[in-house]
């Protein structure tokens, strides 16, 4: 049977597992999704205007006999073209509504899986490194803590719900997803960085190997500026804010990968085929482990 911290590392690598699943990098495809409303208007415009010239200069090569009967014609051809204009309009603005609130429903998504399998995987290591201590270590409760807070400030949010509310309340509740999104991200690197910081720490003074942790990037930006610019600039500053969640993400999740490889490789020689037998009570020690995880016994 394993020993509590072998369980605790065979989950942790089972977590890491299902990043592929939860962490989903979204393409830079999605970046016609606020781009789209500007090209549908220009287009909109550039044909209502082609057909507005079309119609005044029809209108003036008519000969004058049938200058009033052949304008009609003329003018009514113009207001048949503005009419399918418009339904064109219509129909295409429904779209841009519909895309965008699939693209707000996958960044809100996998928001919601990201966080939640962290705090899993915070969960367990704190565990694994509370099963390893032969007692109280201040960096390991540190740890603790950091996954209570983790919980409290990053609960889900119904991404199914928001996205609704987005194709009723536009733009909105556009806004307002755009600056949850970027405010969660910023809270979430600064309670990362200092559960890494402890992290290390109970590492060492637990019995394991210190690790080296590559330097995380914080996407430290301002949703409140962010969403005065996007007000003052008429939406247009809004480009760069969809492009900023959608690029901020996918590189956390990337930075993320790599510390939780590092977290896996450091933890992979701690199983039972590669471990030792404490003397005392013929349990598994992790290699790295200064104490039996079982007894407590000082490994030798």
């Amino acid at each position: 049977m394993p020993t509590p911290a072998e369980s605790d590392v065979r989950r942790i690598v089972e977590l890491v597992n299902r990043r592929s699943g939860t962490d989903r990098r979204m393409s830079n495809v999605w970046m016609i999704a606020p781009l789209l409303p500007i090209i549908l208007v220009v287009v909109i415009l550039g044909v209502v205007l082609g057909l507005i010239v079309s119609a005044i200069s029809k209108i003036g090569t008519i000969p004058q006999p049938q200058n009033a009967t052949s304008a009609g014609r003329a003018v009514a051809s113009a207001i048949g073209g503005i009419v399918a204009i418009y339904g064109f309009a219509i129909v295409g603005g429904y779209f841009v509504l519909f895309l965008t609130a699939l693209a707000f429903y996958y960044f809100m998504q996998r928001r919601n899986d990201h966080f939640a399998r962290q705090q899993l995987l915070f969960s367990s290591l704190h565990r694994l490194l509370s099963d390893t201590s032969a007692k109280p270590i201040e960096s390991v409760t540190r740890l603790g803590y950091l996954t209570e807070d983790s919980k409290s400030q990053e609960q889900q949010k119904t991404a199914g719900v928001w996205a609704v509310l987005f194709l009723f309340v536009t733009p909105i509740v556009g806004l307002l997803i755009a600056y949850r999104l970027t405010q969660d991200l910023r809270n979430h690197e600064a309670l990362q960085a200092e559960y890494r910081s402890n992290l290390t720490e109970a590492f060492r003074e637990t019995g394991y190997q210190s690790p080296i942790f590559s330097t995380q990037k914080l996407h430290n930006r301002d949703p409140l500026l962010f969403l005065i610019l996007s007000i003052i600039t008429a939406g247009l500053f809004w480009i760069y804010w969809f492009y900023t969640i959608l690029h901020d993400y996918n590189e956390h999740f990337a930075q993320q990968a790599e510390f939780e490889d590092q977290i896996v490789n450091l933890l992979r020689p701690s199983t039972p085929l590669t471990g030792r037998t404490c003397q005392n009570c013929g349990g598994s020690i992790p290699e790295n482990a200064r104490f039996c995880p079982n007894c407590g016994t000082q490994s030798s």
